[in-house]
């Protein structure tokens, strides 16, 4: 009988045990999606400085294209098409909605059309409409500033969903643990009292 009463408390010992670990290996698991989703919200951010970047140089081009400067044109402008193909590059590497790629298509559209305006400046400064240039490079901000808040957003969608998708986890987890622990207890419980019952039965 205290063989038998031995073996039920071990078997019962060695489920809770396993059941336990699975537990807490999967809490540990939620805790490390929560860290990604912080990461994830974190590149995004990384993104909106490229962006920053971006509006930068474009406002540098729109200082030039007001004032005229053809010193501009011949010595830095080249550098900084560069620059700006570089950063929609590292853009364009980075985990992209559908959105944000249609509004980076447009961004190296019009700035195919700026480039053109640009080369003209270059070749004949009188010919050249500025107002022209300047309405591009409003249109370049506008999509750059577009594509800051589409970043924020979707950052912030993805966090939140991800967020409590985590939550929901880790309450169902604990649910789970204590619901596990009154089942051990009971388990016992009824083991013991039945060892008493039998033996009072005997008795």
């Amino acid at each position: 009988m205290n063989y038998r009463k031995i073996s039920w408390f071990l078997g019962i010992t060695v489920v809770f045990l396993i059941v336990l670990a699975t537990n807490l290996i999967d809490q540990n698991s939620f805790r490390k999606v929560r860290d990604s989703t912080v990461s994830i919200y974190e590149d995004r951010l990384s993104s909106k400085n490229l962006l920053f970047d971006l509006v930068k140089l474009i406002s540098e081009k729109d200082l030039a294209n007001a004032n005229a400067d053809t010193t501009f044109y011949l010595a830095r402008n080249g550098e900084v098409n560069v620059q700006i193909h570089t950063l929609l590059t590292s853009f364009r590497d980075s985990d992209l909605t559908q959105k944000e790629i249609k509004y980076l298509d447009l961004l190296d559209h019009g700035l195919t059309k700026l480039e053109k305006l640009e080369v003209r400046f270059l070749q004949d400064s009188i010919a050249v409409d500025h107002v022209a240039i300047a309405e591009k490079l409003d249109i370049l901000k506008k999509r750059l500033n577009s594509l800051a808040e589409i970043q924020m957003q979707e950052g912030r969608t993805q966090m939140e969903m991800a967020k409590s998708a985590v939550d929901s986890a880790e309450l169902l987890a604990e649910i789970e643990l204590y619901f596990l622990i009154f089942l051990f207890g009971a388990v016992l419980l009824i083991v013991l009292t039945s060892g008493k019952r039998k033996k009072k039965t005997a008795g």
